[in-house]
């Protein structure tokens, strides 16, 4: 998935195509400070969501980049060795890289709103890809997928809001996952 928000379609494309073959090469530019960047509810309790940011070593930062793990809303961590990779190559050329966590669905995530009417349309779908993903992963599976874009979407505004402090525009965030 890449996604680019505003007028960031150029640093999205190039991020995906430039990076994907180049990543792993990159010597480390810095190491990443790791903030809480929201706090949201679980069956369990709340949760804090976490954000490993990647900072240029020098110059001023072209724009963030907003890297969710894979693992189809299951399995994974911001801390997975790609996302390190991605975040070093890209704070390496000058980008904010910021690797989220978010909801899981292990986590029992708890959602609201737009994201509770989705989790809801999707269960009333018989999209096999999605039926069989409720079968295999139990029927909290639509609030985990549903979670992630709560979650994507606080991770945006708390890049936004942070902006002047991290040195890059708000109107240039990326996400790539």
């Amino acid at each position: 998935m890449l996604v680019a928000l505003r007028r960031t379609a150029p640093l999205a494309l190039a991020t995906g195509c430039v990076l994907a073959s180049e990543a792993l090469a990159q010597e480390p530019t810095t190491k990443p400070e790791t903030a809480v960047y929201g706090i949201a509810p679980t069956r369990g309790g709340e949760m804090e969501l976490l954000v490993d940011l990647y900072r240029p070593a020098r110059g001023p930062i072209a724009g963030a980049v907003i890297l969710m793990h894979g693992g189809s809303f299951a399995t994974g961590d911001r801390r997975l060795e790609e996302n390190r990779a991605y975040g070093e190559a890209l704070s390496g050329r000058g980008y904010l890289a910021a690797a989220i966590g978010y909801r899981l669905n292990a986590d029992s995530p708890v959602v609201s709103g737009w994201a509770a009417e989705y989790s809801r349309g999707v269960r009333a779908h018989d999209d096999p890809r999605i039926t069989g993903a409720i079968e295999q992963l139990g029927p909290g599976f639509p609030d985990a997928v549903a979670a992630a874009g709560e979650d994507l979407t606080a991770a945006v505004s708390w890049l936004r809001g942070r902006a002047p402090e991290l040195g890059f525009d708000p109107a240039d965030i990326a996400v790539f996952g």
